[in-house]
């Protein structure tokens, strides 16, 4: 997707009537799947091995390393002394080198974790940490196994970064902006590491630990490791505890939204959804009573009444009316709709927190690998059951647009409103919403998009444009 141009300066603008020539396109590198398959290869073995290093030695140790080379580059030993502190740097290193020990295998950790967790809130969980040895253990650290982050070969090769269409011929080739983009997207949490007490023999330890979620869906938390490291605390060498993994669920951040009231309150009618709607509070409501009629259930005579007047009375209930929103969250995007996504799913999330405040049943619709529709609300399912579907919902970078339209339509004689959380304005969306509209269906519609909204199509009534991060402080600002 082409970037929107660049406003021209007074002294770029051309004269009036005149005609700009169209810039050129800037031609994209030639792609394949062998060079994707490539380069994810050498960006994961490039990983790893920064990775080991960056657990394996100390900020004080890469300090001491980089002055070692520094000092052993001045060749000229008759002029400078610096030779000398090269030896002394290297014999340090060295020594600590040899000196650090790995931690056996005496240690067992248990976890206490809660059921879930949310985005941007900090959680905290205990840990038990065993010594199943009659040695003492002193001046170790406690390492949470957190998931690995590196992409796989898919999301190389189809995800794009937000700033990728800017950079030169060199980067958007060999993409490891992209890569660097991914990882840090796919990072599912932050633990800090957590020095552990001198353990005696045989003995335990509870530690309160800290997890900061930053990525919604399942989090597993894989084997922790047990760190130590040398008297210098230049280098360390960590232990993996075998343990059995742990699972929590990991809901989207949820924003502070105002009261805003939901398009349409008009109750619709679900014939042969007598059992649904006995169990949202409707078609068991009693009405009134009337003279039995042939075919009349039994079940619904009214025995206190016909003692009472001495012919058959029977029990009339309201019919199953009730009012039913959709909430369809957008999926079909790719580029720099990936990072406005997670807000798209957040507002969404928000929304569908607030079902059981509502007298209303709530439909979350959404595309993934099939069509998904998810009812909450009044009896049904509670939020903590919708925004668990929301942590697993997934982009489709390569998805079909016109099946929002096919999904929403297959349930719209059952709706009251509809809430659309979009990431394009383009034809098929603004079709989707006048087609809602002209068969009486209210819609309230976001659009979570970078920029500012095109001034040759002005925005319908009710149809909101947010920019990616400004979420909550543009529904503030919106007049409802």
């Amino acid at each position: 997707m082409a970037s929107p141009a660049s406003p021209r300066t007074a002294a770029e603008s051309p004269p009036p009537g005149s005609q700009v020539p169209a810039l050129p396109s800037r031609p994209e590198p030639a792609l394949s799947p062998r060079l994707d398959a490539r380069l994810h290869r050498s960006y994961r073995v490039f990983f790893a091995l920064r990775q080991w290093l960056w657990r394996h030695v100390t900020p004080a140790g890469a300090l001491l390393f980089w002055a070692m080379l520094a000092a052993g580059s001045f060749t000229d030993v008759g002029q400078t002394m610096a030779h000398h502190l090269f030896g002394l740097l290297f014999c340090l290193l060295s020594v600590a080198l040899l000196s650090v020990r790995k931690p056996k295998d005496a240690y067992a950790v248990e976890r206490s974790l809660p059921r879930h967790a949310s985005v941007g809130a900090p959680m905290r969980y205990r840990i038990t940490v065993h010594n199943q040895t009659r040695r003492w253990y002193r001046g170790t650290e406690f390492w949470e196994g957190i998931p690995d982050p590196r992409p796989t070969p898919l999301e190389f090769s189809t995800l794009v970064e937000p700033e990728e269409s800017g950079r030169n011929w060199f980067d958007r080739r060999y993409r490891f902006y992209r890569w660097a983009w991914l990882c840090h997207r796919n990072r599912r949490a932050r633990v800090d590491p957590t020095p552990l007490p001198d353990l005696p023999p045989l003995s335990s330890v509870d530690l309160p630990v800290e997890l900061h979620p930053l990525r919604r869906g399942r989090l597993s938390l894989g084997p922790s490791e047990i760190a130590r490291t040398d008297p210098l605390g230049l280098f360390r060498r960590l232990a993996v505890v075998k343990e059995s993994p742990a699972h929590l669920m990991v809901f989207p951040r949820r924003f502070l939204i105002p009261p805003i009231p939901l398009p349409g309150r008009a109750q619709r009618l679900h014939s042969g959804g007598i059992a649904f709607a006995g169990s949202v509070g409707d078609s068991e409501e009693f009405v009134s009573v009337r003279e039995y009629r042939a075919g009349d259930p039994l079940r619904r005579i009214h025995w206190a009444g016909w003692a009472r007047t001495q012919r058959p009375i029977v029990k009339e209930f309201q019919e199953e009316f009730f009012v039913r929103h959709a909430l369809l969250l957008d999926t079909f995007a790719g580029g720099p709709e990936a990072d406005a996504f997670e807000d798209a799913v957040s507002l969404a999330a928000s929304f569908a927190s607030t079902v059981d405040q509502q007298d209303s049943l709530l439909d979350l619709m959404f595309v993934g690998d099939r069509a998904h529709v998810f009812t909450g609300g009044r009896g049904v399912a509670h939020g903590e059951q919708l925004l668990e579907v929301l942590a697993g919902v997934e982009l489709q970078p390569l998805g079909d647009p016109s099946s929002l339209e096919q999904l929403v339509f297959k349930h719209s004689t059952h709706l009251s409103g509809c809430i659309l959380i979009l990431l394009l304005w383009d034809d098929h969306r603004r079709q989707l919403r006048d087609r809602l509209e002209a068969q009486g269906i209210p819609t309230l519609v976001f659009v979570v998009r970078k920029g500012a909204p095109p001034d040759s199509d002005p925005l319908p009534d009710r149809v909101h444009w947010i920019n990616p991060g400004r979420v909550e402080e543009t529904l503030a600002t919106i007049r409802f």
